[in-house]
């Protein structure tokens, strides 16, 4: 998510609200803090706040064992377009090559009946 604007409420308890793309909205709720804490600390406490939320560990529901019903599958295509329900690629296919060699950025087609043939090898 692109953060596009930051509010800060310094309520009895602050609130820092970070709004992105298409109305997507974060709120961090801090402890009650001392009045002399300015924006620039709360959102930066904030910050860190999501840094650790982002980081914690917990197992995805649904992606159980490799094999398994369980398992959810990972989408290596654009990340725009994965659909619910798949997991994020474990790799960045904008940057890494696939076993054919090529990227999402450069798949190395350079005319539309490109588009079925796969590197050295025609449809």
């Amino acid at each position: 998510m692109q953060i596009l604007k930051t509010v800060v409420d310094h309520g009895p308890m602050p609130v820092v609200e970070f709004h992105g793309q298409g109305g997507e909205e974060i709120q961090v709720r801090l402890n009650a803090r001392s009045a002399a804490d300015d924006d620039e600390t709360l959102i930066e406490v904030a910050k860190v706040m999501m840094l650790h939320a982002a980081a914690f560990d917990q197992p995805v529901e649904g992606s159980g064992k490799p094999g398994t019903t369980e398992q959810r599958p990972r989408w290596e295509g654009p990340p725009e377009n994965r659909p619910s329900g798949y997991l994020p690629a474990n790799d960045d296919p904008d940057r890494d090559r696939d076993a054919a060699g090529e990227t999402l950025t450069n798949p190395d087609k350079r005319k539309l009946s490109d588009a079925l043939t796969t590197k050295n090898k025609e449809p």
